[in-house]
């Protein structure tokens, strides 16, 4: 639907703020190059890589993807977590989503508060996987032993960390900082010249840091800091990054490549500072801290939700139970004549044992007062038995239970 229709919902609904800080968190979500899951499949103009903005809302059209429908939003309707009103008390929102992955490693986070800031760089999807089903099978598992799985952050541009011996100190405290490189390949042309693409960029270059990467190079050569480069083409579509230095011939590559590192911002740095609330309060937490939260809060959504549906079942066999023995004491002329006419102790067994019960259900009583009913009709003996009754459902239900 249109991204102006999902901003007005958002707006009158649930976030009574502006419309530009909706429909941008809503482009980031469909930004490939920002998110290492989007969230949103957006059509249309939803920006570029090297800066440009997306279309205004009424041209663009967005609908979420289909991990995002399994992963945020499955049994949303089984009371796996607590609803609010929203701001104006016409609807209900719920606190949390309840997401199956750790949405904060996969897509990282960034952002700023009120005297705290943070940094979480997006992480590979089935290496995080594999890390928590890892912590599952052995809870003592060091942040050494998560990184046999999680090797290190996995940036949507691409990219090479250089400092990979400070990743465990890193994802054991929860702040550092990650030297990340551009990716350059050597590719030989004609006449024994050569030339440079780079096909992945440091994360940090993402919008207007590669049309300063471009100049930083064009300085390069109008300084004389470097010969060695005859022309510079941005090549980069949707396929991915391609930026082309073509070089003259004879030149020092190593030395080259060794420059673009120094003097510009091929090589950057990506600050990290994994603060997130866990429990209702700030705190910066490292990897294995992150993980175990998740587990926690699986294992609370899972409780909640079979919870849920343990007394869906138990409503259904009370139901069921108390259908039969009012259809049962009918033929016994008690109080039950009113409810319907005319029907037998055979026909109250056959409906009683074409009803779908639960495991544990009463079943087995409600024949067994049935046959006896049909033994030794009388009115008192089957009245203790519907008390008797009563109060095993009672008892199973929790709660009290009146035939009317």
């Amino acid at each position: 639907r249109k991204s102006a229709r999902i901003v007005g919902d958002t707006m009158g609904k649930y976030h009574p703020h502006g419309d530009s800080s909706i429909y941008d968190a809503l482009v980031v979500m469909a930004q490939d190059f920002k998110k290492g899951r989007t969230l949103v499949d957006g059509h249309g103009n939803f920006g570029s890589i090297e800066g440009d903005g997306a279309a205004a809302m009424r041209y663009t059209e967005a609908r979420l993807e289909k991990l995002t429908q399994d992963v945020f939003l499955s049994d949303l309707d089984k009371n796996v977590v607590d609803f609010v009103p929203n701001f104006d008390e016409t609807e209900k929102e719920p606190v949390v989503l309840p997401v199956r992955i750790p949405n904060l490693l996969v897509n990282g986070a960034d952002g700023i508060a009120v005297g705290m800031a943070t940094s979480i760089p997006p992480h590979n999807l089935g290496e995080v996987i594999d890390a928590v089903k890892a912590y599952m099978k052995d809870n003592t598992i060091s942040v050494k032993g998560l990184m046999r799985y999680i090797k290190g952050p996995d940036f949507p541009t691409g990219g090479i960390v250089v400092n990979k011996d400070d990743l465990p100190e890193i994802y054991e405290t929860g702040q550092g900082k990650i030297k990340i490189r551009g990716k350059v390949e050597v590719e030989d042309l004609k006449g024994g010249k050569k030339q440079l693409v780079i096909t992945e960029i440091p994360y940090t270059m993402i919008g207007a840091g590669i049309g300063k990467f471009l100049n930083d190079v064009c300085n390069l050569v109008e300084t004389k800091k470097t010969t060695d480069i005859v022309d510079i083409s941005n090549q980069s579509s949707k396929e991915g990054i391609r930026i082309v230095l073509e070089l003259k011939k004879g030149a020092d590559v190593e030395n080259l490549k060794n420059m673009l590192y120094k003097k510009t911002r091929l090589e950057d740095t990506f600050g990290v500072n994994m603060l997130a609330v866990a429990n209702g309060r700030p705190e910066t937490l490292g990897l294995k801290a992150i993980i175990e939260h998740h587990v926690d809060f699986q294992f609370e959504l899972t409780t909640r939700k079979y919870k849920t549906l343990l007394a869906k079942e138990l409503d259904a066999d009370v139901l069921i139970i108390l259908t039969a023995i009012e259809k049962a004491a009918i033929h016994f002329g008690t109080p039950e004549q009113t409810w319907l006419d005319d029907i037998t102790v055979a026909e109250a067994k056959q409906y009683i044992a074409e009803g779908h019960f639960a495991p544990g259900s009463m079943l087995p009583k409600m024949q067994a007062a049935v046959e006896f009913a049909e033994s030794a009709p009388g009115r008192q003996s089957l009245i203790t038995l519907l008390e008797k009754a009563r109060e095993g459902i009672q008892g199973l239900t929790g709660t009290r239970i009146h035939l009317e």
